[in-house]
């Protein structure tokens, strides 16, 4: 009789732990499934971030050449343009405009008036300050924000950029082609918008364009 009930009391006690480990390993499984959710949703969200970054970037970026396009252009200049009056610092804006940028695509074909934006592209961006805000803001049309820069010190810049483009052909075909462009330089004052500085500045460049092409006018 003894026997027996010890062999109950053993059953028991083996019951009790056979649910504690069940219970035990219920809990470690639901913490390990709490924590898989936790991980899978912290990816997801991270992967979300990284497209609305990816499409927030395209939306301001010009495909073909890789800088900023006039959407992206007024949101940086909008935000430099308040911090230039801020700190009362002295802004410059250059429109720059290609030349007879039509002809290349008439005689050489659109691929080669492609190769001609990037070309343009490239030499101006490796000549200007990481600080200067570059953008392509129509089909041969550039602007470039040149912020803590006197109206002076900007057309000293355009004309080391015109050196710098003459100096760097452009290879199409069998053909070599010297790129030029026309600018207009407009210095902030007191009463400017950003509009109204875009809209002197490109004054200045449809002024240049009447004056011979390849030249700046200050305004």
């Amino acid at each position: 009789m003894r026997a027996i009930i010890q062999a109950d009391i053993v059953c028991d006690k083996a019951r009790l732990f056979a649910k504690s480990a069940e219970q035990a390993a219920k809990t470690e499984c639901d913490a390990t499934i709490r924590d898989l959710s936790l991980r899978l949703a912290h990816s997801r969200i991270i992967e979300l971030e990284e497209k609305l970054a990816q499409m927030s970037r395209l939306a301001h970026e010009d495909q073909l050449t890789g800088i900023l396009n006039r959407r992206g252009c007024d949101s940086a200049f909008t935000r430099e343009l308040s911090r230039c009056r801020r700190s009362n610092a002295p802004l410059s804006l250059a429109a720059l405009d290609i030349d007879d940028f039509k002809r290349i695509n008439d005689e050489y074909g659109h691929a080669a008036g492609d190769a001609a934006l990037v070309h343009f592209t490239k030499i101006i961006s490796a000549n200007i300050r990481t600080s200067d805000i570059f953008a392509r803001t129509g089909g041969e049309e550039f602007l470039i924000v040149l912020p803590d820069t006197r109206i002076e010190h900007a057309a000293l810049t355009v004309a080391r950029l015109q050196k710098a483009m003459s100096l760097a052909r452009l290879q199409t075909g069998q053909t070599s082609l010297e790129l030029t462009f026309s600018v207009g330089i407009a210095r902030l004052q007191p009463c400017d918008t950003a509009e109204g500085l875009i809209e002197r500045a490109d004054f200045g460049t449809r002024t240049a364009k009447k004056n011979g092409k390849n030249c700046m006018v200050c305004t």
